[in-house]
């Protein structure tokens, strides 16, 4: 499942994550603009993929979005190095919060439950600290 978010460009983001284990394999955030990312002093242009297993709890970047507008999917690998996402019942509950939303998601596992991966995207940084 994905969705966009609107952001102005040069927005702060901070993303927190926790996600259920998957032997072999791992869940993760799927963000993509048509601009780029900044984490630090690093440009990632186009998308970036934060794996809730090898990612800091808490990512605070930079979305410059040409359009303003800043994609977001919940992804997942079964072990076989494929970055999988939107089939098998994929999807997300998207709850507004008071500074950015809380997405609750399902991975390509059709059991209804929600609690696969859950993060937040926020746009101011002190929120997540």
């Amino acid at each position: 499942m994905a969705t966009r978010s609107p952001c102005h460009p040069g927005a702060i983001f901070g993303s927190c994550a926790k996600a259920a284990k998957i032997p072999g394999g791992g869940r993760g955030v799927h963000l993509a603009t048509k601009g780029h990312f900044k984490i630090g002093s690093e440009t990632f242009p186009k998308a970036i993929v934060l794996w809730a297993d090898t990612a800091p709890r808490i990512v605070i970047l930079e979305v410059h979005a040409n359009d303003g507008v800043c994609q977001v999917k919940n992804v997942w690998d079964t072990g076989d190095g494929t970055m999988h996402s939107w089939h098998n019942g994929a999807a997300m509950i998207i709850e507004e919060t008071e500074f950015g939303r809380r997405y609750r998601c399902n991975d390509g596992n059709p059991n209804d439950d929600f609690d696969d991966i859950i993060f937040r995207l926020e746009s101011n940084a002190e929120a997540v600290e």
